[in-house]
């Protein structure tokens, strides 16, 4: 399996992409985003410090349309929708797990043991977590074309691609804008000899 990321810098935010879905070639008639947030910590002044700087952090946002096909179309609307919705239920799941957790534990040091249902309960919540964290990330677009960097105070950007034709693509339509910068291999476990 080729694990290997290809890596593209971008001098502007306008990338040009050819008429093809990244995910699997065919025409694309659709556009679906991929979108980065990071923050940025820079020097913040105020009235109420007499005009000495201060650290605050400063989040910014990046937003690419990409081409797709309709089968691998996302609409970022739903699709944020659904993130909301997601986290909120994953948030109520870590609650109840961690109640029943520390009620299972409690129990435990006082060396009484609960009924079964306490377990189960405990075993699919903690299950049902680690699927959904599984199932919570990059979506099938952002694990093909992914922002992996953005450039604080410019409009330069450093897209991640999974397929090393559609990256070289990429790279002719763009020109000058745009070159290569390395190829990402997996992390590989270090072994102390």
């Amino acid at each position: 399996m080729n694990d290997q990321k290809y890596l593209v810098h971008f001098e502007t935010s306008d990338i040009l992409f050819p008429d093809e879905c990244p995910i699997c070639g065919r025409h694309a008639s659709k556009t679906s985003s991929i979108i980065s947030t990071m923050k940025d910590w820079t020097r913040v002044h105020s009235v109420w410090y007499f005009n000495r700087g201060m650290k605050g952090s400063v989040t910014i946002r990046k937003e690419i349309q990409v081409p797709v096909c309709e089968e691998h179309h996302i609409d970022f609307h739903d699709s944020v929708k659904m993130k909301g919705i997601f986290s909120l239920i994953m948030g109520l799941l870590m609650v109840f797990f961690l109640f029943i957790g520390a009620v299972i534990f409690f129990y435990a040091v006082d060396l009484v043991v609960l009924p079964l249902p306490w377990y189960v309960t405990f075993l699919a919540l903690g299950s049902a977590i680690v699927i959904g964290f599984w199932a919570s990330g990059p979506s099938r677009l952002e694990k093909f074309v992914a922002i992996e960097k953005i450039m604080v105070g410019s409009q330069e950007v450093i897209l991640k691609f999974k397929n090393l034709e559609y990256a070289k693509k990429v790279l002719r339509l763009n020109g000058d804008t745009a070159k290569p910068l390395r190829v990402s291999r997996p992390e590989s476990p270090h072994t102390d000899s």
